[in-house]
């Protein structure tokens, strides 16, 4: 009885002190019975005594709280490498088996985890991504895109076919753009890229990517590559190792046309090309002899046009490259 008393004395003295019924000064020490206690009262009694001392201090002022550590910041399960500009590429992992969706729509993810986002040239300032984990727990990312602002050129005195096309031509262009097509939608799960991208081609650089475009007068299709100019002849090596997917001769407007597939959806095309020294299947490594620069298509001099889709999306190859420096 004597232990069922002693609780019932703990549990009013702490609702006697919150309820402002007790001053600092009626909290005592409790003395121990004069008879002896059992082991389980003396350890009683001296929580009692240890919860009277702490009220006390707290009563009184001097008992200081302790400090409530800030929440951890989130730690993102997303792994982003990369610009996020107009004309960019981003590298992504996230766990294998996660689902991804990029704009709204589902995304194509690697057996490892890891694929690729583009922005393209008229991108809009935000992109959302979002992750379902394996364990269904979800993840949404918001891309910063920075925007840019874009040249005009203008070309004058070209031949008026190669300006707009009709009859035959227009129907042979169409045939091609859906073969090149069907080379830029597949989604290889080999991640050539990751090796980085160097200059296929050195020598002065005669048109960027983005520019808007004027030709005799009429505005065309932005320029979705990078021109760099080099005699007939002048050796083209692959700027990352892949796979050469596409090979054609007299392509209209784009001349010899040779596309790489660089893993995941990620291509290289050279335009206007004088010689191909690969053919469709070849597994070429980082530069590698791969053609010859020419002056075939829609040109006005010798350059090669060095394109890079992901998927149907334009990327500026310029933001790849490693050393910007070509000279």
């Amino acid at each position: 009885m004597q232990s069922c008393r002693l609780r019932i004395t703990i549990l009013a003295l702490g609702a006697a002190v919150l309820g402002g019924c007790l001053e600092a000064e009626t909290l005592g020490r409790i003395d121990l019975p004069e008879t002896p206690a059992t082991p389980k009262e003396s350890v009683l009694m001296r929580s009692i005594n240890r919860v009277a001392e702490l009220l006390n201090k707290s009563m009184s002022g001097d008992m200081t709280a302790a400090p409530v550590a800030a929440p951890a910041a989130a730690v993102s399960r997303v792994k982003v490498q990369g610009q996020e500009i107009q004309g960019g590429l981003v590298r992504v992992r996230v766990e294998p088996g996660s689902r991804v969706w990029v704009r709204g729509y589902p995304y194509p993810v690697s057996s490892d985890g890891s694929f690729l986002i583009g922005f393209g040239r008229n991108a809009p300032p935000k992109a959302t991504m979002r992750v379902k984990f394996p364990d269904d727990t979800e993840e949404e990312l918001v891309f910063d895109v920075e925007q840019r602002e874009y040249a005009t050129e203008i070309i004058n005195h070209l031949p008026q076919h190669m300006v707009k096309l009709e009859g035959e031509r227009k129907t042979a262009h169409r045939r091609a753009h859906a073969r090149v097509k069907r080379a830029r939608k597949r989604f290889s799960q080999r991640p050539f890229y990751e090796g980085g991208f160097v200059w296929p081609v050195k020598g002065p650089v005669t048109s960027v990517y983005g520019s808007k475009r004027i030709l005799n007068g009429q505005e065309r299709s932005p320029h979705w590559g990078v021109d760099v100019a080099a005699a007939v002849g002048t050796k083209v090596h692959a700027p990352a190792a892949g796979v050469v997917v596409f090979a054609e001769r007299h392509v209209p407007l784009a001349g010899h046309l040779l596309i790489i597939d660089h893993g995941h959806g990620l291509t290289s095309s050279f335009l206007h090309l004088s010689h191909f020294d690969v053919k469709v299947g070849d597994e070429v490594e980082q530069s590698q002899l791969i053609g010859r620069v020419g002056a075939t298509g829609r040109v006005t001099g010798a350059h090669l046009d060095w394109r890079m889709n992901l998927f149907s999306r334009r990327i500026d190859p310029a933001l790849l490259v490693v050393d910007p420096d070509k000279s």
